[in-house]
């Protein structure tokens, strides 16, 4: 067949069509053979050997149960010759299981009768077995002695040939299988060595044919395209001269330089925009090289909010984390995690982002204080690992001082309506009777606090707990939560050292949980007269709580 007129396409079709062609066959004839091997192999290990192993596996039974036996008319011993029946006993189970095993798995003819043979001398040696185990539990060793030796010992030669037997026929067929199996190994190694030298053939042949129509025209494109690369020259264009797969790949080529010239071009207008952005957002972004540097870029926001230029190439422990509340442990934390990130795969930064800080309040140069909110991110590459850490910086020192005013204007609400609950007389009634006990719980604690022996004192304990839970139970009778709160600490507080003989009397934190129980009583005092005006005890006739 000529060649020549066809193009370059065809003609190397034509030839990998025949190298593949050899090497199909070549794969049809292995998965043929190797699958021959595969059964001539599950027949000796799943069929063959494993009847063979079982049958052996009986033969070694009846041995241990002819050696029990004798054990058994030789011994004297009562408690030997319980534990050699319980083995006659235990091993002709499993002699039966056995059995029962080679019945499930023998499918040929000639298997199967061999089987019925062993089956039906075992079911003569059963009865046999179970009358001399009877005579020996009645103690009638000589009349044992006899069945063994004139009917049992027989018979038990009989079951050895019956095995043996069906284990030569195993053993024969296992014999066929293996020198089957040889047969077909030699016979596809043969065919495969043969096939194998065909398609090296054809395929040198095809190669040097095909390599020399391509590979002039390609070395000639090849000088031109390093040309390109060299200059960055994109608008230079490789000359087409044929229009076969070559011409057709230059073309495409050109094609894909004309797609990097605009890219090159779009690149350079999203590089411009991102730097526009990076100046003018109104938030801080800069990223984390190696070594946990800042990376040069940076938003120009950033130094707005750090109150500093001197960002560049620092470490953003010292940039971000110096003259803050982290302690030591935090900030070595942080630094030990964002060395760990980079280089390494993005889901070690997921595992772990949780040990980077998310907010942080840093004094400044003059003594104010920001609370920046931080939030990480990875810059990862094709293979997702991390080459960068993003970190945005964002000054929300306004919007803690709105929320933390907003609480608090919550938390006086709340205030105002558990006060306008109560009748007025009853509140001033509860402000005077709480600081009344406050004030003796106050000379107690100083009192107590001068005299060591009076801490253990349960009198003592005992009022300061009555007091405290008196105002509580006050509290929570009219509604007043945040009160009883507070004060439901320092119940416990006394509560602990009256039943724990050995706690310790904590002067300095006693008088602190009194002046917070303090601090809240006049709290909602304050708030009554000032914000409600209800100064004074008022008139009875307002509404009981």
């Amino acid at each position: 067949m000529k060649t020549s007129g066809l193009s370059l396409g065809k003609r190397l079709s034509l030839s990998f069509a025949a190298v593949i062609a050899l090497m199909a066959l070549l794969a049809i004839l292995a998965s043929i053979r190797i699958e021959g091997l595969n059964g001539a192999t599950e027949l000796i290990v799943n069929d063959r050997y494993p009847k063979t192993h079982i049958a052996n596996e009986v033969k070694s039974q009846i041995n241990v149960i002819s050696n029990s036996m004798l054990n058994v008319l030789i011994m004297a011993d009562e408690g030997q010759i319980k534990g050699e029946i319980e083995t006659i006993e235990r091993v002709s189970a499993t002699n039966d299981v056995a059995i029962s095993d080679l019945d499930k798995i023998l499918t040929d003819a000639k298997g199967r009768e061999l089987l019925a043979d062993i089956v039906k001398i075992r079911d003569k040696f059963r009865p046999l077995r179970e009358s001399f185990v009877k005579l020996i539990s009645e103690e009638q060793k000589e009349e044992a002695q006899v069945k063994y030796l004139f009917s049992m010992r027989p018979l038990q030669k009989k079951y050895f040939a019956a095995l043996d037997a069906f284990v030569n026929y195993q053993d024969s067929q296992m014999k066929t299988a293996g020198v089957n199996s040889a047969e077909v190994a030699v016979s596809s190694k043969r065919w495969i060595l043969i096939l194998s030298l065909a398609a090296v053939a054809l395929g040198i042949v095809s190669a040097w044919l095909s390599t020399r129509s391509v590979i002039k025209p390609i070395t000639a494109m090849q000088s031109t395209m390093t040309e390109i690369a060299t200059s960055q020259d994109f608008s230079r264009r490789v000359p087409v001269e044929r229009m076969d797969e070559i011409g057709m790949s230059i073309v495409a080529f050109n094609a894909m330089i004309e797609k990097i010239h605009e890219s090159s071009a779009q690149l350079k207008q999203k590089t411009a925009d991102i730097q526009a952005m990076m100046q003018y957002i109104p938030q801080g972004i800069l990223t984390i090289q190696g070594s946990n540097k800042v990376h040069p870029e940076y938003s120009a926001f950033l130094e707005s909010i750090l109150e500093t230029k001197d960002i560049a190439a620092r470490d953003i422990m010292d940039l971000v984390f110096s003259n803050s509340a982290c302690n030591a442990e935090i900030q070595s934390q942080v630094e030990a995690a964002i060395s760990a990130y980079i280089g390494e795969d993005a889901m070690n930064f997921e595992f772990n982002e949780h040990l980077l800080v998310q907010e942080v309040e840093k004094k400044m140069s003059d003594g104010r204080v920001k609370v920046l909110d931080l939030s990480w991110s990875p810059i990862t590459d094709d293979q997702d690992n991390v080459v960068r850490v993003m970190l945005c910086v964002r000054d929300i020192t306004e919007i803690k001082q709105l929320a933390a005013e907003a609480g608090a204007q919550k938390r006086e609400l709340e205030i105002i309506g558990q006060i306008l609950a109560i009748n007025q007389e009853k509140f001033h009634e509860f402000i005077d009777s709480s600081a009344k006990f406050l004030s003796e719980n106050k000379q107690i604690i100083s009192d107590v606090g001068a005299d060591a022996a009076r801490r253990t004192d349960p009198e003592v304990i005992t009022e300061l707990f009555r007091n405290m839970h008196t105002i509580k139970g006050n509290a929570r009778t009219y509604g007043l939560l945040h009160l009883t709160n507070m004060v439901h600490e320092a119940e416990q507080t006394y509560d602990h050292l009256r039943k724990d003989p050995d706690a310790v009397w904590d002067q300095e934190k006693l008088m602190e949980q009194l002046s917070a129980a303090a601090e809240a009583i006049e709290e909602y005092a304050r708030i009554n007269e000032t914000k409600l005006g209800r100064k004074g005890p008022g008139r009875r006739g307002g509404v009981e709580k």
